[in-house]
Parts: structure tokens; sequence; C-alpha cells
């Protein structure tokens, strides 16, 4: 299992698709869901920052954060099983969709 960790200055330690990719889909209206897999996928946000060349308050923002280090703590302090649950249906249909 991959985790995503902040450490106590914002850096992206490891990354974690299965969690924080439902986290982001909550927090966003669904219109938003194509350009975020655009950004997750084609961009590869996750990648960069988990190779250092960007940190997390620049990852938060590109993905549309307003308040990146608030995000930050609140999917760490609010992250348990049933927070991370998406209905896979709306996820599917956005990613043919998109």
């Amino acid at each position: 299992m991959k985790t995503i960790v902040f450490d106590m200055y914002g850096v992206i330690l490891k990354e974690s698709k299965g969690n924080f990719i439902p986290y982001t889909f909550r927090h966003f209206d669904v219109c938003e869901h194509g350009r975020l897999i655009k950004l997750l996928k084609e961009d590869q946000l996750f990648t960069k920052a988990g190779n250092g060349e960007i940190g997390s308050e620049e990852f938060m923002t590109l993905l549309g954060y307003e308040n990146p280090s608030y995000h930050m703590k609140n999917y760490i302090e609010n992250n348990d099983i049933e927070n991370r649950k998406v209905d896979i249906k709306e996820v599917k249909k956005t990613i043919i969709n998109a």
C-alpha cells in the first residue's frame, strides 16, 4: 500500500493515488474531474512531486486547492476508510467523458 505523507515542511514523501485522488475528486465539482484527470495522468503531477520536481504547495495549487496547507492537514487528519469512498460509477463516467 502506498501512502501520501506531508512532512512538517510540506514535502511529499510518498504518493498515494489510492487515497488522495478520491479526496481530491470529492473536493472539486464533477465538472472539474476532467481537468484533474489531465493533470494527474498527462501532466504527471504525482510523478513530478514524488521526484521532487515540484513541492507540495505547488502540487496542491496546480490541482486547484486555494489553501494547500489546510487541505494537507485536513487530508491527514480525516483520511479514514469512510472518507476515501468515491462512487466508482462517477469516476468512470468522468474518465470516459474526458
